[in-house]
C-alpha cells in the first residue's frame, strides 16, 4: 500500500493540527494496521490520520504524567477523571520538554517558565509567570517571553481500546528515529 505525506502548506486538517497522512483507497488500513481515524481538510477532501500505540493502558496512571513516542515524536499522557487525555510533549513556548511539569486538576505546567495549560484541551491558562520554578513580577513576563504570544499545547486525539491506548501523533516537536 502507497502511504503519502501531505504538506503542511496543501492539506491542513480541519482543526488546523498541521500534517495528517493520506492513504490511497485499496484496504483503507495502512500496512503497519494501524487505525486510520478520517478527518476533513479545509477543501472537504476526506483525510486519514493513523493512531498510534503508545502504551498499555495499565500504564497510565490517575494523575501521573507518561512520556512516550509516537511517530518518532515525544507525547506527554495522563489518566484524568477516568480517562487517558494527551498532548505533544513539547511546551510552545520555548520548545522544551514538559515531561517534569507539575500536573494537577487537568493542569499541566511547565517546569521551565511556569506556563499553565488544560490537559485535556491543550488551551493556554497562563503564560511564562516563573523562570525555573521562581515566580516572577508581572512586569518581567514579556522580558521571559520573549517576545512570544500565549499559544496553547497541541492536544491529541485518544482511544483506549484492547488494553492499549493510541494517540494520533503530534505535529510538532523534533521527530527522532
Amino acid at each position: 500500500m502507497l502511504r503519502y505525506r501531505a504538506r503542511r502548506s496543501t492539506l491542513t486538517a480541519s482543526n488546523g493540527a498541521g500534517t495528517r497522512r493520506i492513504w490511497l483507497p485499496d484496504t483503507g488500513l495502512p500496512a503497519s494496521g494501524a487505525n486510520p481515524v478520517a478527518g476533513r481538510d479545509r477543501s472537504g477532501v476526506v483525510m486519514e490520520q493513523t493512531m498510534v500505540k503508545v502504551a498499555d493502558a495499565s500504564e497510565i496512571e490517575d494523575g501521573k504524567l507518561h512520556a512516550a513516542m509516537a511517530d518518532g515524536r515525544s507525547v506527554l499522557l495522563t489518566r484524568y477523571q477516568g480517562r487517558v487525555v494527551a498532548v505533544a510533549n513539547f511546551c510552545p513556548h520555548m520548545g522544551m520538554p514538559m515531561t517534569r511539569g507539575k500536573f494537577s486538576d487537568g493542569v499541566l505546567q511547565c517546569p521551565w517558565h511556569g506556563s499553565r495549560f488544560d490537559m485535556c484541551t491543550g488551551q493556554n491558562l497562563d503564560w511564562v509567570n516563573s523562570f525555573a520554578g521562581i515566580p516572577v513580577p508581572g512586569w518581567t513576563r514579556k522580558l521571559l517571553a520573549m517576545g512570544k504570544a500565549p499559544a496553547p499545547l497541541e492536544s491529541l486525539k485518544v482511544e483506549e481500546r484492547d488494553g492499549a491506548v493510541y494517540v494520533s501523533p503530534p505535529t510538532v516537536g523534533k521527530k527522532r528515529g
